[in-house]
């Protein structure tokens, strides 16, 4: 199932009725490490999992609590989702909170490594193709041949789950819904 979070363009923590993290999904630690408030939203998570258990408490046992805020930093505008569903034992309901950056986050290296299991050279070339280069100028910067250089092309569209050169920049951008396609396990 963890798997499946790590899929998720938004941040997703479980937390204890207690809000303590039980789990969170790759999105929730990328964009975290990416803020530089990071302990503000932190923060701003932990009143949001205290305040759904404040109203879970408060409406017994039955229903659904949903709470939601947003949370301005000076790089991103987040939208923070907390929900709980009230059926069986306060003690074993989890707090689900969900991190929806709302101002785009540019994907970072580490990113298109892990997840897109993107190769140096892919990383270079993907930037270059955001820039609007051409494969014969890429070749160029990079001293490689233009065959290569069109061979890497291919696999950065593939990783980046693109068709067109023109849709890599709004994907590093993060001004796309496009999905970063894992590549083979033994890329690096």
């Amino acid at each position: 199932m963890l798997q499946v979070l790590d899929l998720l363009q938004d941040g997703l923590r479980i937390c204890d009725p207690d809000g303590a993290t039980r789990r969170e999904n790759g999105r929730m630690v990328e964009l975290l490490d990416a803020e530089p408030e990071r302990e503000r939203v932190e923060e701003e998570i932990q009143i949001l999992a205290r305040s759904l258990s404040l109203l879970r408490r408060n409406r017994g046992e039955t229903g659904k609590c949903l709470l939601e805020r947003t949370i301005r930093t000076e790089q991103t505008e987040y939208r923070l989702h907390g929900v709980v569903f009230t059926e069986g034992s306060a003690a074993e309901q989890p707090l689900l909170v969900i991190l929806q950056p709302r101002t785009p986050t540019p994907i970072t290296d580490e990113v298109l490594r892990r997840r897109a299991r993107m190769t140096e050279q892919e990383i270079r070339i993907a930037r270059l193709l955001a820039e609007g280069k051409r494969n014969r100028d890429i070749a160029r910067q990079l001293r490689i041949s233009v065959h290569t250089t069109r061979h890497h092309v291919e696999h950065v569209l593939s990783k980046l789950g693109v068709r067109r050169r023109a849709e890599v920049g709004p994907v590093l951008n993060g001004q796309s819904d496009a999905r970063l396609v894992r590549g083979p396990a033994d890329a690096r």
